[in-house]
């Protein structure tokens, strides 16, 4: 009896133990794949952006963008999105430049017009940046989701600027 309740004390402490685990698993993964720089960019008018970008993936794993849209806001109404038009692929251990190809909706083209402007004044207040993604990392599938955050805290994520933005 001893013995059973010694064992299962133990498996309830190596599970727990495991749990902790894996969130630390994640944040190495995380520091293991790395958006460098973003290297091209190649506006189609309206219809679409294609993008040539270097990433890092030091993991032992694929990682597959299986589909991505990327809206952005302006005083919580939505003026344009990107949709990814293909799946990425980023193999593991591989460093290198990856080609992404979106197609683009604007809502509202006035709006747009206006937002541009903003944008290459510099000023991005009142503007947010919306993103559901679904990845595949290995055999394990992840949705994930970010709601209006500030394009200017968005851009920072990926080293880029505003300026850098206007090149567009």
């Amino acid at each position: 009896m001893k013995r059973t309740l010694y064992l299962t004390v133990m498996v309830a402490c190596a599970l727990l133990l495991g749990s902790c685990n894996k969130e630390r698993q994640a944040e190495r993964l995380r520091e293991k794949i790395q958006f460098v720089s973003l290297d091209d960019v190649t506006p189609h008018g309206l219809s679409g952006v294609d993008a040539v970008v270097t990433l890092a993936n030091h993991t032992r794993h694929n990682i597959t963008l299986e589909g991505a849209t990327l809206t952005l806001n302006y005083r919580d109404n939505s003026v344009a999105m990107l949709q990814l038009r293909d799946e990425v692929l980023l193999p593991k251990r591989f460093e290198g430049q990856l080609s992404i190809s979106t197609r683009m909706k604007i809502y509202d083209p006035l709006s747009a017009v206006g937002v541009w402007a903003r944008i290459r004044n510099n000023n991005v207040e009142n503007m947010t940046v919306s993103v559901e993604a679904q990845v595949k990392a290995g055999p394990v599938r992840k949705n994930i989701s970010i709601e209006k955050m500030e394009l200017q805290k968005f851009l920072s994520k990926f080293a880029l600027s505003t300026e850098e933005v206007e090149r567009i």
